[in-house]
């Protein structure tokens, strides 16, 4: 956290003669009215912060959880940096994280970021994230990064009720980010037209990927056993404009890494198939090929498929 933000808020107090708790208050009063309005409905938020950067961007946290009659924004700060209190099933997940990410239960009911202390993130949660003082000696941190990439959002955004929610989880999240939080939260959500096409969208590119790696794989192996094939009955194989000498051992040795490194990769492809569940909830589609041909691909039948015979 940026400890010139306390220098921020104690001006603040001095000016209009207040303490901490009195300037939050008057903040949080009227969110908190609004909060007890929706009991039983969904609440959301996101954080922003250049303390948890990732690469040149900042940490953006998402946070989804059901309002309960306990469901305030604090007055006081606390030891666990909750900026939320009260919330039922709470779940965040880090959005722009370079790696896939995974829906992680929030502890005692809270929304909580480690990063920033909660009355500095709630009384100027519609200021941007400031930088650190020492930024540049964070990881991460380069003299142009906030020059290249200047973040203009504000530092915590509250989506209250299910009109505010559900839209702005529909837009933040991915398909397959947005499918497992009806089980998570035990919270019916709608899958409406915009988040089927995400999700047929996200299964059909990781098909239309599958395929070419296996593709890849396939090509290399037939370029691998030809080769060999003639280095082993003439020794040398013949382009034309040079002859290159060759044996079955300096084919292995050219094409084995390759292959593994494919093989790998298709690996990996359908293992994140199935942490996303395609091979229980994919997807049939129709994919036009010409006039006259349509092609049906049955998604949950082909992950369903590679599953087994990867043995996973």
């Amino acid at each position: 956290m940026d400890l010139r933000e306390f220098d921020v808020m104690r001006e603040i107090c001095k000016r209009e003669g207040k303490t901490p708790e009195e300037l939050l208050k008057e903040r949080v009063s009227p969110l908190n009215r609004r909060i007890s309005s929706f009991p039983g409905q969904l609440i959301s938020a996101i954080t922003r912060s250049y303390e948890g950067m990732r690469g040149h961007s900042p940490e953006e946290t998402l946070y989804v959880g059901k309002i309960t009659p306990e469901t305030r924004l604090p007055i006081k700060g606390n030891l666990s940096n909750a900026f939320l209190l009260g919330v039922n099933n709470p779940h965040k997940l880090n959005i722009n994280s370079y790696r896939e990410g995974e829906w992680r239960e929030g502890v005692k009911n809270q929304f909580a970021n480690i990063h920033e202390f909660p009355q500095i993130l709630i009384y100027l949660m519609d200021k941007k994230p400031s930088i650190p003082e020492d930024a540049y000696n964070h990881e991460g941190f380069t003299p142009t990064c906030n020059i290249a990439f200047p973040i203009e959002k504000p530092r915590l955004e509250l989506m209250v009720g299910d009109k505010e929610a559900i839209p702005f989880l529909e837009k933040h999240l991915k398909g397959y980010e947005y499918t497992p939080l009806s089980k998570l939260l035990q919270y019916e959500l709608p899958l409406n037209e915009g988040i089927l096409k995400k999700i047929e969208e996200e299964q059909i590119d990781l098909f239309e990927r599958v395929l070419d790696e296996e593709k890849k794989a396939r090509r290399l192996n037939q370029e691998k056993e030809e080769r060999i094939a003639i280095a082993n009955s003439r020794g040398a194989i013949n382009h034309g404009t040079h002859i290159e000498l060759t044996d079955e051992f300096v084919e292995n040795l050219k094409y084995n890494p390759l292959i593994r490194e494919s093989r790998s990769e298709i690996l990996s492809l359908i293992e994140t198939a199935i942490q996303r569940e395609y091979h229980k909830t994919g997807r049939e589609v129709k994919k036009r090929l010409d006039a006259g041909i349509t092609l049906t691909i049955d998604l949950k039948e082909f992950f369903e498929q590679r599953k087994a015979l990867l043995e996973l």
